[in-house]
């Protein structure tokens, strides 16, 4: 089964990413992040602060890179506004996909949980999804969102 499917499927988004670059060599696409103290590197969100929006984009190809995670002070972008996304298990706390109609909230390591503090967004429903991997491709089930990183405490 495919893992750490995320894709956006929405064109309502806000990408930011001037002059941002990761704290931490921990981070890929589709965590959470926040603002570290800096206000110009990037940190995984966490359960105690509202989330700024999902890592999101390609690393950058000049020294080839065989990992979808950022390093440490390499550029990245954000994803922030509004939209609708899926999401693979493997972004969510509990390591399963939440139901349909259950809120999300922001939770330690970038990921996502069900209950929190800080609401980012729902879930639509769960659906199968098709990874093109060798040339045939691969079904997962995944949770599809609706996040909303501007008007959720």
């Amino acid at each position: 089964m495919p893992t750490k499917i995320f894709q956006v499927l929405t064109k309502e988004d806000t990408r930011y990413g001037k002059d941002l670059v990761t704290a931490v060599a921990t981070i890929y696409p589709g965590l959470l992040v926040n603002f570290a103290s800096s206000g110009t590197t990037l940190a995984l969100g966490a359960a105690a602060t509202k989330p700024e929006g999902f890592a999101f984009g390609l690393r950058h190809s000049i020294y080839r890179p065989t990992s979808t995670t950022f390093a440490a002070a390499e550029p990245v972008v954000i994803m922030q506004g509004s939209g609708d996304a899926l999401l693979s298990y493997d972004y969510f706390s509990s390591g399963s996909l939440p139901t349909a109609g259950a809120d999300l909230y922001s939770a330690n390591d970038g990921l996502i949980a069900t209950t929190g503090t800080h609401k980012f967004g729902n879930c639509i429903k769960q659906v199968t999804w098709v990874q093109g991997i060798g040339g045939t491709g691969t079904s997962a089930t995944c949770a599809l969102i609706r996040f909303n990183f501007d008007s959720f405490a």
